[in-house]
């Protein structure tokens, strides 16, 4: 949903009079790539890409892997740490605050000012995680004036895997203090859930929701196949504090009675998750497919007889 938010404000923006310039990075570091979403871009729509900094390739080139890609996010699971994955992970923690993509910010900013310079910009919009490009608008907004909204799409220094993360009291009070500072000095801030505006509202100077919607063309053409399969369906990443251990055993439960199905992931699954499937006694009616293009993971949730969504254990989640 990252990236589909804004590629479709970027879409419909146009429709209210409003006429998006989008920067971006270039050959930036992702968990996954989908090239499908490409044909989404209106070729009248103009993006910059900038140059940045970002320490994924020098991550995988220590641990004898090639290329920028960046792992998904695995906090919480049961896998045994190396002391290599385990300094990695405390310096990710307390050196890259708010996030290991803040060395993008003097590139973004410097795109910025040669666009302000040419340009009559009304509004500079930001969007994140990674919350670090919301530090590029806060530099817009002192250094131009310009209205400012900042648009969360999770919560920042709230967010559950920041409470299993190595990090000191110095480097929670700095992530904090950079969470305010963007929360009180941007015009309005847009948040995905009444969960989280509650979390944000006593420091935001104007807060709203505008929640995740859905493009109908993509449905179009999505018909549901038919399949005498009764098909349990979860698409996305699923991890370690995701793990739904009596819903599996329920379901063994439900398998040994007589009932038939197949269990099938979309997406990447912790091998904690895994492991307890495993003991619950459903590996010969699971299915793992991994990552899908948009279109297809749309397809699959169409044709499934029962979508599975399952909130990360965590306390104080919205």
């Amino acid at each position: 949903m990252a990236v589909q938010r804004f590629l479709k404000f970027s879409k419909f923006l146009p429709e209210f009079g409003w006429e998006p310039i989008i920067i971006t990075v270039e050959n930036g570091s992702y968990p996954y790539y989908d090239e499908s979403l490409l044909k989404e871009i209106s070729p009248s729509l103009r993006i910059y890409r900038t140059k940045t900094f970002e320490p994924f390739e020098l991550y995988n080139l220590i641990r004898g892997k090639k290329g920028k890609t960046m792992p998904v996010v695995s906090v919480g699971s049961h896998k045994r740490r190396t002391i290599f994955q385990r300094v990695s992970e405390y310096v990710r923690a307390n050196f890259f605050i708010p996030d290991a993509r803040k060395g993008w910010l003097p590139y973004a900013v410097k795109q910025a000012d040669e666009i302000l310079e040419q340009e009559k910009i009304d509004a500079v919009i930001t969007t994140g995680p990674p919350h670090s490009a919301h530090l590029i608008g806060l530099a817009l907004k002192k250094k131009y004036g310009l209205k400012w909204l900042a648009d969360l799409r999770d919560p920042w220094t709230g967010i559950f895997y920041n409470k299993l993360l190595p990090r000191t009291g110095a480097s929670e009070r700095k992530d904090k203090e950079l969470e305010t500072a963007v929360l009180q000095t941007a015009d309005v801030v847009t948040v995905i859930s009444p969960g989280m505006k509650k979390q944000f509202e006593s420091r935001a100077k104007k807060i709203e929701v505008i929640y995740n919607g859905y493009d109908q063309e993509d449905f179009t053409g999505a018909v549901p196949a038919a399949d005498d399969k009764f098909i349990i369906r979860y698409v996305g990443n699923l991890m370690a504090s995701q793990n739904a251990e009596n819903f599996w055993k329920a379901l063994q439960q439900l398998r040994l009675s007589g009932f038939e199905f197949q269990l099938e992931f979309i997406g990447r699954v912790d091998e904690l998750v895994m492991a307890s499937i495993e003991k619950a006694g459903l590996s010969d009616v699971t299915v793992y497919k991994g990552f899908v293009a948009q279109k297809d993971a749309i397809q699959l949730t169409k044709t499934a007889s029962l979508l599975l969504f399952v909130i990360p254990a965590v306390e104080d989640i919205n």
